[in-house]
Formats: C-alpha cells, structure tokens, sequence
C-alpha cells in the first residue's frame, strides 16, 4: 500500500513510494507470515535458511502467496449473486427452453419461482440498491424489463424496494415507461412490432415456443396483471404517451396499425386484435406452404429404391453396408437412405446410414439440397448410437436428435445454430 501523503514534504513521499522494500524487509515480512500460518498447521522454511539468500528462491514463494490469493479471490467472485437484468434474461431464455423441450404449468411455476426468490434476495439486500434501478445501454431498468416481458410476480418482487418504487415513472431510451411497454405486450404482441419477425424462422419459432408460458397462467393474462400491479404501486396510466411512443419502441410497425393506434382509445385492445389477425394469417400460409410441399413432392421419393437426387451433391463412393442381427432390431430401423423435409428449414435433408460397428458406432452421411444461392453440402461422419435417442452433430452448426423409428417413417429434431429453433422434422426411408 503506498504511504499517505504529507503535505509538508511531498518530494520525500515520492521518494518513498518509488522505494522497493529491501531484503531485510521482505524477510521480516515472511517471518510474520510464517508465525500467523503455523496455527493453522502451514510452515514456511526457516527464516536462517541459506535459501533466503538466494534471489530465485525469494521471487518464487512471492509468486506462490500471491497466486493463492488469486485463488480466493476468484473463488469469491463465483460466489457474487447475479444481477437482476441477468435473472429475469434468463429466465426469458428459460421458458423459451421449457417450450420448446415438454411445456407444462409444472415446470414454468419451478423455473419462476426459482427465479423469483433469488430476485427477492437481492432486494433485502442493501449493497444492490443500485443494481434494482440501474438501467442496461438500451435504458432498460430492470422493472422495464419485468413488464416487457410480461412477468407481474418479477414486478411485485421488485416493488418492494423503495428505490424501486419511487422510479417507477422513470422513462427508457425510447421515452417509454414501465407500464407502456406492459400495455404494449410485445412478447405477445410482437410481429405487430415489427412484421419482419415472421419471414425468418430463427426470430419467429422461439417466440411461439415461448408462448406456452404465457399460455400456462390458466387464464390470467400475465400483461395484464403488471399492468395492474404497477398501477397500484403508483404508475401513471399515460396513454398518450404510451401512443407517442409507439412509433420509437416499434419504428417497423404498420402505418394501417399507427393510425388505428393514434385514434384508438383502448390500446391494449387494438393491439391485441391486429397480433390475432397476423398470427392467423401467418398460420394459415405455413398450412399452405407445407400441403403444397406434400402435393409437388417427386413421386420417385415415396417409391422404394427410387430416390429423386437432383439438387444433392453426393459422393461417388456411397456403400450402405447391411447392419446384420448382432447388433439388434434398433439400430437395424436405421439402415438405408433418409429424406426428410421442415416448412420450416427451406432445404431438404438426407441422412444415409452406410456402416454399423459392434461398439455401437456408425458411419452416417449427411447431405442437404441446394436451395438458390445456397450450395449442396455433404459430410461424412462418425456417429455413436448408444441409446434409443441419440443425438450427434453432422457439421458445426447442425445437430440431429433421433426420437423415434417406426417401419419407414423416423422423427428427429433439428438443431441449427447452436440450439436457435429445434424443428421437428419427418424423415422417410427411400432405399432401404
């Protein structure tokens, strides 16, 4: 630590703080070391050691004390709680998992009401203050964030907090307030938002699966109830200003919908009824989109040992080799030729299982169909088939989990881009 500064001799204390301690110093400093750990069993070599007096041997245990103090210092950064933006984005990204993997009222109620008490503790805890009202570079605090997401019992927990309390009129960087962004429901509203969101499917899938959250309240609408809590803790129900900002929160949204929005009067209504009719829009192209797909698949795909290969690149060199009885009617299901086809991915796949290995490992080639622009890829991998489900990676983005075989038809979820979507998608076998 350097020395306290004396005004009266400002030239000595910049003399004494350039000063490296001595050896003598460094010595006494370690004999006081070593009394303090001898009682809890750690001994340092005797100070009257000839080793002192060798520089290396010096340097070395000073690299080794403050390592360990490294040690307990990172060790006690692990232990630092998370703030309250982290909590509430994870638990967004959680039941946007939960939804996608097996939704059910279950499992959302275990996830919130984790998160719901590690938030409570933070807001007993004097030393946050400043986290519970601190705003992210988007000016996002975290009660902003509750009621953007929709999550009233986030809302209340934070509403416990004075700090909390008495911002709670506090505007973002789109002049948009807590209670605005719980009358816009953009979770659920969100391709009024921004209509972009439904032409790409990485954006739109884990919206619908985070629907089921919203779903699982058993009725209550989730927006609503912030709303409702924010107002009794002293939000003011600014509808005007809800409607100017609008166009700053959502700048990609509908001149049809800004109108109605300007001249509306129950604004939650009217956004409400313009997400309906997109969604229903939406739903009805995709249903048309995949009875056309059905009706101009080639006929040769459905027949068997006929497969229709135009728009694949394949190998010259594909050998299906048969599985043989040993290794068990389960991995048997999987011999032959694969295609299969997702609304929601715009390529077709193919998945040829060549060779069966008795350790349970198999050779597995992929390909996908060119689509415009994008090319025919193949790969040829090493995959382990050692359960019922298995799951492997085909190539750095793109993951497949089998879930079932039955005769010709096998059921995998894709995964493509580290985790973004997982459609499901039907498989049928062309060659056996």
């Amino acid at each position: 630590m350097a020395p306290c500064l004396d005004k009266g001799s400002a030239a000595d204390n910049t003399a004494n703080v350039s000063q490296r301690p001595t050896h003598r110093q460094l010595q006494r400093f370690l004999v006081a070391r070593n009394r303090s750990s001898a009682r809890s069993g750690v001994s340092f070599v005797a100070m009257n050691s000839d080793y002192w007096k060798r520089p290396f041997f010096s340097a070395l245990v000073i690299v080794i004390f403050f390592f360990t103090h490294a040690i307990a210092g990172a060790q006690a950064n692990s232990s630092i709680p998370r703030t309250p933006h982290q909590i509430i984005d994870s638990f967004a990204r959680q039941i946007q998992r939960i939804g996608a993997s097996s939704p059910s009222s279950n499992g959302f109620g275990r996830a919130e009401s984790a998160a719901r008490d590690e938030l409570k503790q933070l807001v007993s805890r004097d030393p946050f203050a400043n986290e519970l009202v601190r705003k992210t570079p988007a000016g996002m605090t975290p009660l902003m964030l509750a009621a953007y997401y929709g999550f009233p019992e986030f809302a209340r927990e934070l509403l416990m907090s004075p700090r909390v309390k008495d911002s709670i009129n506090e505007e973002g960087q789109n002049r948009a307030t807590a209670w605005m962004l719980a009358i816009y429901g953009l979770q659920l509203n969100r391709w009024s938002c921004d209509p972009t969101v439904l032409n790409d499917p990485f954006m739109w899938v884990p919206l619908f699966e985070s629907l089921a959250y919203y779903q699982s309240r058993h009725g209550q609408n989730s927006y609503e109830l912030t709303r409702v809590i924010l107002e009794e803790a002293g939000a003011e129900p600014n509808l005007d200003g809800a409607k100017a900002a609008w166009n700053r929160v959502c700048p990609r949204s509908d001149q049809d919908l800004q109108e109605r929005i300007r001249i509306g009067t129950d604004l939650p209504k009217v956004l409400r009824e313009d997400s309906q009719t997109r969604f229903i829009k939406f739903s009805q192209q995709l249903e048309q989109k995949q009875a056309h797909r059905i009706e101009s698949t080639p006929a040769e795909i459905t027949l068997p040992k006929k497969f229709n290969t135009d728009g694949f690149k394949l190998p010259n060199d594909i050998s299906v080799k048969p599985p043989g009885d040993k290794l068990g009617a389960a991995v048997s299901k999987l011999s032959g030729w694969w295609v299969g086809q997702n609304f929601l991915l715009p390529v077709r796949m193919l998945l040829i299982f060549e060779e069966f290995k008795s350790d349970g490992e198999c050779v597995l080639l992929f390909a996908t169909s060119e689509n415009g622009n994008r090319p025919s890829i193949w790969r040829r991998v090493a995959v382990k088939l050692d359960s019922d489900a298995p799951t492997f990676q085909v190539t750095s983005t793109i993951n497949i989990s089998i879930r079932s075989v039955q005769r010709d038809t096998l059921i995998a979820d894709v995964a493509v881009d580290q985790g973004r979507g997982t459609p499901h998608m039907e498989f049928e076998r062309v060659i056996p």
